[in-house]
C-alpha cells in the first residue's frame, strides 16, 4: 500500500529487502564451487585461542577474502580452505603469528611417495624393514602391505609376492637407496627398492627411461656411425679385390688370344739338310713355346683378407657386453655374470622358471632387469632370445609346453 506522497510503505520496503537478501544468498550459494583437499591449509590448534585468532594471523599474510573456510578438526588443527591452492603452496612452510605464538603452516594433503620393496624375503617381519628406512633418515607414513603374485586362475589370487609396499614423504625420495642389505637372523639379504618416479639405468637420473635416455641415442648414434664405417671399408675392400681378380683374367686372356693367333714354331733341335750337308738351328725371332709365354706373365694371385661375416655368432658374454656397466654398477637382483650364467642355463630349455629360481625367486624383479638392459644390446640374437625368455617367465610352470630348442649364437 503506498502512501499519499507516493512513496512505498514500511512493510514494501522491508519485504522488498528480504527478497534482495534472500535472492542473493541463493546466487551466491548456487554459484559457489565446493573447494578440493589440496586448497586447505592446517595450523596447530592452541589453547585458549579463538578462530577470530587465526583469522587475524593469517590477514598479516594473505587477504581475507581468499579464506572461504575455517574450523578446528581432530588432532587439534586449525582447518582452513582458501580460493586457491597456489595460494596453499605460497604459505607452506611460513610461519603466522597467533597471539603469542608462532605456528607453522602446512597442507592438508601431503605429497607422499609409494615406495616397492622388491626380493623382500616373506620372513622378514615389515619391522625390519621400516627401521632400516627410518636409519637413512625417511619418514613413514603408512603401513607397510605385501603386494599380490598377480596371478589370474581361480583359486590363486591369494597368493603373494616377494614385494611389499610403503609410504613415504615425497621430500624424503632423495634419501632414498636403490638397495639395503638386511641381516636376519644371520642371515643378509639384498632388498631393492624402487618409486613411482621415472628412473634411467643408463644414466642414474630421474624423469626418464633408459629406453628414450638421449645418453643411450648418443650411444646408439655413434655405435651406427662406426658400423657404417667399417661396413664401408668392407665394401672398398671387396671392390679391390673385385678389380685385381678382373685384372687377373684379362692377364690370362690376353695370353690365350696371343698364343691362338700365331704359329707353332717350329722343332728347336738342330736338323741335317742332306743337299748342303750343313746344319742348321732355328731362327732367333723363332715364336716362343707355350711354357715361356707363360712363365713370362706370371701373375701372383692376391692374398684375399678374411672378413668377419655379418651373420657370425658370438659369445653370449660379447653380446650381453653392452649392459655389464649397467648390471654390476647397480644393486640389482642379477649382475652381470649371473645373468650370463643364466642364459647359458636357459639355452634350448623350454622350461626355464625353475632355472630363474636358482638365481632368484623375484620374477617380475627379473622381467624388470631385462626390459632395463634390452635397450642397451645390440645384437639382434640376444635381443629376440630375450624376450622369448620374458614370455617364457610371464606364464605359469605348467602352461609351458615342449618347444623347438633356441638355436645357438
Amino acid at each position: 500500500m503506498a502512501t499519499q506522497s507516493g512513496e512505498p510503505s514500511n512493510q514494501e520496503t522491508q519485504s522488498a529487502s528480504k527478497t534482495q537478501v534472500h535472492q542473493s544468498y541463493a546466487k551466491v550459494t548456487s554459484s559457489s564451487i565446493m573447494p578440493k583437499k589440496d586448497q586447505a591449509i592446517v595450523i596447530d590448534s592452541i589453547e585458549g585461542c579463538t578462530i577470530e585468532d587465526y583469522i587475524d594471523g593469517l590477514e598479516a599474510l594473505i587477504d581475507a577474502s581468499y579464506i572461504k573456510y575455517i574450523s578446528k578438526i581432530s588432532g587439534n588443527r586449525v582447518c582452513t580452505y582458501l580460493s586457491d591452492n597456489a595460494l596453499v603452496e605460497k604459505l607452506t612452510n611460513k610461519m603466522v603469528q597467533v597471539k603469542d605464538f608462532t605456528l607453522k603452516i602446512r597442507p592438508l594433503l601431503e605429497k607422499n611417495k609409494r615406495v616397492v620393496l622388491s626380493n623382500a624375503c616373506p620372513v622378514i617381519p615389515n619391522e625390519v624393514f621400516i627401521e632400516a628406512l627410518k636409519n637413512k633418515g625417511i619418514t613413514i607414513v603408512s603401513q607397510m602391505n605385501n603386494i599380490r603374485a598377480g596371478l589370474n586362475k581361480p583359486g590363486r589370487s591369494h597368493i603373494l609376492s616377494f614385494r611389499r609396499q610403503v609410504y613415504i614423504k615425497e621430500e624424503d625420495e632423495h634419501l632414498l637407496p636403490q638397495s639395503l642389505q638386511i641381516t636376519y637372523e644371520e642371515t643378509q639379504y639384498w632388498v631393492y627398492l624402487s618409486t613411482e618416479s621415472a628412473h634411467c639405468f643408463v644414466c642414474k637420473q630421474y624423469g626418464h627411461i633408459a629406453k628414450v635416455c638421449p645418453h643411450a641415442s648418443l650411444t646408439q648414434a655413434n655405435n651406427t656411425t662406426i658400423n657404417n664405417a667399417r661396413n664401408q671399408e668392407n665394401a672398398e675392400l671387396a671392390q679391390n679385390q673385385h678389380i685385381l681378380h678382373d685384372s687377373h683374367s684379362e692377364q690370362q686372356m690376353d695370353i690365350e688370344n696371343q698364343i691362338r693367333g700365331q704359329k707353332r714354331p717350329p722343332p728347336s733341335s738342330i736338323t741335317s739338310d742332306a743337299t748342303s750337308g750343313t746344319q742348321t738351328t732355328p731362327p732367333e725371332n723363332s715364336m716362343p713355346t707355350l711354357q715361356e709365354i707363360a712363365a713370362q706373365n706370371t701373375f701372383k694371385k692376391p692374398e684375399h683378407k678374411k672378413t668377419k661375416k655379418s651373420n657370425e655368432t658370438v659369445s653370449i658374454e660379447t653380446a650381453l657386453a653392452p649392459a655389464k656397466e649397467a648390471l654390476d654398477g647397480q644393486e640389482l637382483i642379477i649382475n652381470f655374470d649371473q645373468m650370463k650364467l643364466f642364459l647359458e642355463k636357459c639355452r634350448g630349455q623350454p622350461k626355464i622358471n625353475n632355472i630363474a629360481k636358482e638365481f632368484t625367486h623375484d620374477i617380475k624383479g627379473l622381467i624388470d632387469t631385462i626390459d632395463m638392459i634390452y635397450p642397451q644390446l645390440s645384437n639382434s640374437n640376444l635381443k629376440s632370445r630375450l624376450t622369448r625368455i620374458k614370455k617364457k617367465l610371464s606364464l605359469p610352470s605348467e602352461e609351458l609346453t615342449d618347444s623347438p630348442q633356441e638355436s645357438d649364437y
